[in-house]
């Protein structure tokens, strides 16, 4: 945040005055992003050389059942320290098809921020319709970036960001429950944004049958993470860490590049997938790596350096045509043996 102030001059900022009502707070902050958003910083209309930043004091800002909408491009919110949960922007939003981040056009930055929807009735669907916290109304925001954000919801009255959706974003260093970072919901969902120092709960970054195609690096799931079921983790994965069934596990299809990546059982590809990408320095659990489970033959076809499973890996059962180098496995793995293969352990 502070090389993109220091660029600025005193008509790029719009500073939210905190008071001690988290009500009061709530309606300020609605004002000061409208008016940022029909300003003219020098007389010049805003651009990605001349953003307006809405600065936000700690406090707690309650938008009573209300939403932020974000809707002009530009215009970005920054807490104005890194403890993002001191900036606490929150709102019992229980109507289909409303967050309480709502972000209707890409090209702002958005950094230091909690976002909660607090909401404690409600029924969720598992549609892309249903409240959450961050609601993204477009898929195109490829130009728009969230810094140390938390995103959050009880995953029982609303989700933490938009479920069954394409998230196409710039995230860093943030948070979400379950279903976050393009999770599924019926109708698919889809993660092909970027993705760095991200924490997610189960079914998240383009988790459970949605693809996750983007970029991930040193980012922490539950189960069912980076696609599975009839998934495809075909994105660029580096040291990311997730539960049983991820990386296009449980008879997905795990075809990208994998670099440091842990998983769970059935995962890369696992109960009966197909694992084709490239794959270093990884490790599973049982029935991984286009492993076999419950008779169902999976394939490893890709290229594998330095990695490990347990039980049932590698093709067992089924086809192993890929190239392994350096892996290891508990005996039984390695399918019809059909690729190449340098010390490797578990045939």
């Amino acid at each position: 945040m502070s090389n993109t102030l220091n660029q600025l001059n005193n008509a790029n900022y719009r500073t939210v005055k905190v008071t001690n009502d988290p009500i009061e707070n709530g309606v300020r902050l609605q004002l000061t992003v409208s008016e940022a958003g029909i300003s003219t910083p020098g007389d010049m209309a805003l651009s990605a050389d001349n953003r307006v930043v809405v600065l936000i004091p700690p406090g707690s800002y309650d938008l009573q059942g209300r939403q932020l909408n974000l809707n002009t491009a530009y215009v970005d919110l920054a807490g104005t320290t890194d403890n993002r949960d001191a900036q606490y922007i929150y709102s019992d939003i229980t109507t289909p098809n409303e967050g309480v981040m709502r972000v209707g056009v890409g090209g702002s930055k958005y950094s230091n921020l909690k976002i909660e929807n607090t909401a404690t009735t409600g029924v969720l669907s598992n549609s892309s319709a249903d409240p959450c916290a961050f609601f993204p109304t477009t898929s195109f925001l490829s130009a728009t970036e969230f810094t140390n954000c938390e995103f959050k919801g009880n995953s029982t009255n609303s989700w933490s960001m938009r479920v069954g959706f394409t998230i196409a974003s710039t995230f860093k260093n943030c948070v979400s429950g379950d279903r976050g970072f393009g999770g599924e919901a019926s109708g698919g969902g889809t993660a092909t944004g970027t993705f760095i120092d991200c924490v997610a709960g189960d079914t998240s970054f383009g988790g459970g049958s949605s693809g996750s195609t983007g970029t991930f690096i040193n980012c922490t799931g539950g189960d069912d993470c980076f696609s599975s079921g009839t998934g495809t983790a075909s994105g660029v994965y580096k040291n990311c860490v997730a539960g049983d069934n991820s990386f296009g596990g449980n008879s997905g299809t795990a075809s990208g590049t994998f670099t440091d990546c842990i998983g769970g059982a059935v995962s890369f590809g696992g109960a009966g997938g197909t694992a084709s990408g490239i794959f270093k320095r990884c490790s599973a659990g049982n029935f991984c790596f286009g492993g076999v489970f419950f008779g169902s033959p999976g394939v490893a076809s890709g290229e594998f350096e330095n990695c490990n499973c347990l039980s049932g890996g590698f093709g067992a059962g089924g086809s192993s045509t890929g190239t392994f180098i350096n892996c290891y496995a508990v005996a039984g793995s390695f399918g019809d043996k059909a690729g190449v293969y340098i010390n490797c352990s578990g045939f």
